[in-house]
């Protein structure tokens, strides 16, 4: 019985946390009403989630890129040491933020696309069945760049804060053969103009797009 009591605390604890975290995103309202829900289950899209994940995924994508600078300038002197610098001796123009940045604008671009839909809904635009899913089967297929664009930026990003977090971290990922860190001879790019502007600038615009389309 003791057993029980215990996991029972535990469980409310752990739910009154989960609620209090998703407080903020349970206020924004799911957009579609449920005739889209419906059709979404019954012609079965690659993706089946609802457009307010998706707009979920697209601004938790540009803010979480925001972690690339941090990871990378607290092993900065390590990171020169090992790989070099790029064009100018003080930035860090590394292969990953090239990959973050076509990441970030390629999910910025593709979450702006699918606003329209944010708009159609809201404005409780009627369509006939045909229409809503010729409409949830081009917004299916839209996914698989929004997919590469969150891919694009997880795959460097996660070994960027591995790097950061491990002791030795450049060390142990130059010596495994991981050229995260590799920088780029021709191009500059400073990794706190990318994850700064095309992470937390465009992430707070697209924030802002959605705020003023939302129902």
């Amino acid at each position: 019985m003791a057993e029980r009591s215990d996991s029972g605390v535990d469980s409310g604890l752990a739910g009154r946390i989960r609620r209090a975290c998703m407080a903020p995103v349970n206020r924004i309202p799911h957009t579609e009403g449920k005739q889209y829900r419906e059709i979404r289950s019954d012609i079965g899209v690659v993706f089946p989630i609802s457009l307010k994940s998706k707009m979920l995924l697209t601004l938790g994508t540009l803010l979480i890129s925001m972690l690339a600078a941090p990871a990378v300038y607290v092993r900065r002197d390590s990171i020169r040491a090992i790989e070099g610098t790029g064009a100018l001796p003080e930035t860090l123009s590394l292969w990953a933020g090239f990959v973050i940045l076509l990441g970030n604008l390629n999910t910025f671009f593709v979450g702006v696309y699918m606003l329209k839909y944010v708009r159609e809904r809201a404005d409780g635009t009627s369509l006939s069945r045909e229409k809503i899913t010729k409409q949830l089967r081009i917004e299916d297929f839209v996914m698989w760049f929004q997919v590469w664009g969150t891919l694009a930026v997880l795959a460097p990003l996660v070994l960027l804060v591995v790097g950061a977090v491990l002791p030795s971290g450049p060390e142990q990922l130059h010596d495994a053969g991981i050229t995260v860190y590799r920088p780029l001879e021709q191009v500059t790019l400073d990794m706190r103009l990318v994850s700064g502007v095309s992470g937390g600038l465009l992430g707070v615009i697209f924030a802002a797009l959605w705020w003023s389309v939302r129902p």
